[in-house]
């Protein structure tokens, strides 16, 4: 399946010069969970919402570059399957999706990743088993917790036995007043309106003041990781605490999931040769875009060449009369019995590259 139908606006775009204390409030009044970071028109990576939390404590003034984290751009018609180990790698739940070479959306890894797991069942995933938390711990014990294994909702015990649980979701609202559901907006504004945590309070308040005195969401160990993921989309968490009769065995979190695909995902059949880098000007989003074309399209020819080949792309720079500077583009793939070659030359790197690509592809159709 592509991913083109998973696409949607859930993000907000905004520039590495804004402080977390900006992105934060731009989040709140969007309701967004993810910020795109551009530099004049150029992608950079993005931040989300789970990570800003940290960030907010550690200095809400300090600029939003240092957060960033680098991801690929995906295109709409990738397939769901060969995409899911990117967000494992680049430990993000959203990556943005381009069509005709420009950002129209995100898709995040919870729905890739329901297309990926074919019948994995949630015992082939290896569980997080954090240290219990108490109602008596701080919440800036158990904010390192959440941050450390990569969870963001985790139970909380009391006489050891589950009590309720402690959320992003919670401490975000306790926090930073986050926007509720519409339909309780009012009355959750006043409930909290006293109750705003900071970096300097946190270590003094206690995990039972900011606790959700509900049973966490839970699975049992035997079902599939795909009615798994449906449990986390209903409601809209991204860890379950897994059962087996009523015994605690761990946390299943989506980073394990995707961890689980990217270990499973097929090894390429291909071997990159790239002449002239050193030759050709290049900034260092340049060379990130290179990589990432260059993975996505060799990825696309895979489900056309049967056999191993090589990829061998040679960069060229020209001026033109001193002026904007000219990228000229040669790609060949090599395997048994057949060579096919393709040459272009564009004003934008991407282009010229991705050009080469369509003509290759067109070829073996």
């Amino acid at each position: 399946m592509e991913i083109r139908s998973l696409v949607t606006d859930n993000f907000l775009v905004t520039s590495e010069g804004e402080t977390i204390r900006d992105v934060l409030q731009q989040l709140r009044s969007q309701e967004k969970r993810a910020a795109l970071v551009f530099r004049h028109n150029k992608y950079l990576g993005l931040v989300e919402k789970k990570d800003i939390l940290k960030a907010h404590f550690d200095n809400e003034d300090k600029p939003l570059s240092e957060y960033v984290r680098t991801t690929p751009i995906l295109s709409h018609d990738d397939l769901a399957k060969n995409t899911a180990h990117h967000f494992h790698s680049s430990n993000v739940y959203h990556i943005p999706v381009k069509e005709q070479n420009e950002i129209h959306g995100v898709v995040h890894a919870r729905e890739v990743a329901k297309h990926a797991v074919n019948g994995l069942k949630v015992t082939d995933v290896k569980l997080c088993k954090p240290n219990k938390i108490t109602l008596t711990d701080s919440l800036a014990v158990a904010l390192d917790l959440m941050h450390d294994q990569h969870v963001d909702t985790i139970p909380v015990f009391s006489n050891g036995v589950t009590c309720g649980f402690l959320s992003y979701k919670d401490i975000i609202r306790k926090s930073m007043n986050w926007s509720p559901a519409r339909n309780s907006r009012e009355s959750f504004n006043q409930e909290t309106r006293d109750f705003e945590l900071n970096r300097d309070s946190v270590r003094d308040v206690l995990v039972e003041q900011v606790y959700n005195d509900v049973q966490p969401s839970s699975i049992s160990h035997s079902v599939l990781v795909s009615d798994a993921l449906d449990t986390m989309t209903n409601t809209g968490v991204d860890t379950l605490l897994v059962l087996q009769g009523n015994e605690p065995q761990g946390l299943l979190t989506l980073r394990n999931i995707l961890g689980t695909l990217e270990k499973s995902t097929p090894q390429e059949k291909y071997t990159v040769e790239i002449k002239g880098l050193g030759d050709v000007y290049t900034t260092e989003h340049q060379r990130s875009m290179i990589d990432d074309i260059i993975e996505r399209q060799a990825t696309k020819l895979q489900r056309r060449i049967s056999d191993p080949f090589t990829l061998t792309v040679h960069l060229k720079e020209r001026a033109s009369d001193g002026k904007q500077r000219e990228f000229l583009v040669r790609l060949r793939i090599e395997y048994p019995g057949r060579m096919l070659a393709s040459e272009k030359s564009d004003w934008d790197l991407g282009s010229a590259l991705s050009k080469c690509f369509n003509i290759l592809e067109s070829e073996l159709r």
